[in-house]
């Protein structure tokens, strides 16, 4: 091949586009590769992702104020002034010393003179029950107008609730209500019992069905359901009646098939 022969074929495989052939077979090209894709995973994979759960709530579960049992000795606390667990409402409400207690002295008194109408009332602070189990050991000290005393329960407030009380001076126990401030009985029952002993006062509820016991022995049965609802405990005497207080307990009243 003459030297312009060789020179012309230079020329026509140059503009051809056919140059990556002197160097062997064409390089094929490729776009840069792009971000690596993850492999989907299946629902059943363990490792599948779960939808975010929000964390559990605690169950709330409050412990019901009527569902606890409690006692009051009146063992501590300095005389001539009220527990802390309680809140004078009427009265002088007080420990004080009484030998003659079941527990020995001190006791919880109720040392007022009030007038005729006046109803002396203590409350413990922080009670709520509704059907309810409630005792107390009472003694009377001294009173013209009236004697004795006895236990308050589903109290509203001040001016509404039940209340089970004794009377020496009229040898009897009645049931009342107190609504708005008005007493009114519900039953009332006779006891001849030692005046100046100490002696056990008693009451069960449960529902509208109440109970009241005296040194053991029941003597009224009633049913009423003007306070429903709970509500607290205490304890009362009326007018000049002065009276001391010790083992005051409180439980939640057993059903009709738990009791003995």
């Amino acid at each position: 091949m003459t030297g312009f022969q060789l020179a012309w074929v230079l020329f026509a495989l140059a503009h051809c586009g056919c140059s990556g052939a002197l160097n062997g077979a064409a390089v094929e090209r490729h776009p840069p590769p792009g971000p690596k894709a993850e492999p989907a995973l299946s629902s059943g994979d363990p490792l599948a992702a779960a939808p975010a759960k929000s964390p559990p709530k605690p169950s709330a579960s409050p412990e019901r104020a009527s569902s606890i049992a409690r006692s009051w000795s009146f063992d501590e606390g300095p005389l001539g002034q009220l527990p802390p667990d309680f809140l004078s409402v009427v009265g002088q409400w007080q420990l004080s010393h009484d030998e003659s207690g079941p527990s020995g002295s001190p006791i919880l008194a109720q040392s007022a003179s009030s007038a005729k109408a006046v109803f002396n009332l203590v409350l413990a602070k922080g009670t709520s029950y509704r059907d309810v189990d409630l005792s107390v050991r009472l003694r009377s000290v001294a009173g013209r107008i009236d004697q004795g005393g006895g236990l308050v329960w589903r109290a509203r407030d001040a001016g509404n609730y039940y209340i089970a009380r004794y009377n020496p001076l009229e040898d009897n126990l009645r049931l009342y209500t107190v609504v708005d401030g008005r007493r009114q009985m519900i039953e009332s029952a006779t006891v001849r019992i030692d005046h100046d002993a100490w002696h056990t006062l008693r009451i069960t509820m449960r529902g509208d069905q109440t109970e009241c016991f005296l040194d053991g022995t029941k003597h009224l049965d009633r049913q009423d359901g003007t306070f429903s609802d709970a509500g607290q405990i205490g304890l009362w005497t009326k007018a000049d009646a002065q009276t001391h207080f010790d083992d005051l307990s409180v439980r939640e009243a057993a059903s009709s098939s738990e009791r003995p």
